[in-house]
C-alpha cells in the first residue's frame, strides 16, 4: 500500500483500506452528532456534517468507482445514520424519502461517485492535456458523444476512461456544451 496525497492505494487499486480510513473518520463525526444534536441547531449540525463527513465522501470520490459495492454500501449507511441523527428521524425511515425531502440537496455516496467521474470526465475534455490518453476526442453517433473505448477486461468497466465516457454521453446536450464549469458542476 502506498498514500498518497492522503489516499490509500493498494496493488489491485480496489481502495479497500481507503474506504476503511473513510469509514473510521465518518463514524467517529456521526457518534459525535449524537451528542451535538442536542446543543446544535439543525443549520448548525448541517455545517458539521458537509465539514467532517461529506468532505471526507467527496476528496477524491471518483477513486470509490474502484471499490467493491459492499464498501460504498458502508459508506452509504454511515452517510444515512448521519443524515437521520441531524433530521432527527428513526433508523427505520426509507432512505430513498429521506434524500427525496430532508436531504434533498445532498446526494448519496453513488451520486457522489457518478458526480466526481463525469467532473473528471468533463475536465479531461475540455482541458485535454494527454493524462487519459483513451478518451477520445473523437465523436460517435450523436455530435456531443464521446466515442467509448471497448472494455476488453472486466477490471476495465469501471476505468475512468469507460465509465466516465457512458456516463458523461448519459448526460442532456445543454448541460455538455456549457462552456462556464462552474454552470456545468451546478447542473
Amino acid at each position: 500500500e502506498l498514500t498518497y496525497l492522503g489516499v490509500i492505494i493498494d496493488a489491485e487499486l480496489k481502495f479497500a483500506s481507503q474506504v476503511n480510513k473513510v469509514a473510521r473518520s465518518i463514524g467517529s463525526a456521526v457518534n459525535a452528532l449524537r451528542y451535538l444534536k442536542t446543543v446544535l441547531s439543525q443549520d448548525a449540525l448541517i455545517k458539521f456534517f458537509h465539514a467532517h463527513i461529506q468532505s471526507h465522501i467527496n476528496y477524491a470520490g471518483f477513486v470509490f468507482m474502484r471499490c467493491r459495492s459492499i464498501d460504498i454500501e458502508r459508506l452509504q449507511r454511515l452517510q444515512n445514520k448521519a443524515l437521520k441523527i441531524i433530521f432527527g428521524l428513526h433508523d427505520m425511515h426509507s432512505t430513498s424519502e429521506l434524500f427525496k425531502t430532508e436531504a434533498k440537496y445532498i446526494l448519496p455516496v453513488s451520486g457522489l461517485i457518478y458526480y466526481s467521474s463525469i467532473i473528471m470526465t468533463r475536465k479531461c475534455v475540455t482541458s485535454y492535456d494527454g493524462s487519459l490518453p483513451r478518451i477520445s476526442r473523437l465523436r460517435s453517433l450523436r455530435k456531443s458523444d464521446l466515442l467509448l473505448t471497448s472494455a476488453k477486461k472486466k477490471v476495465l468497466i469501471d476505468d475512468l476512461t469507460h465509465y466516465g465516457c457512458k456516463l458523461y454521453n448519459q448526460l442532456p446536450n445543454e448541460i455538455k456544451t456549457e462552456n462556464v464549469f462552474l454552470l456545468f458542476k451546478k447542473d
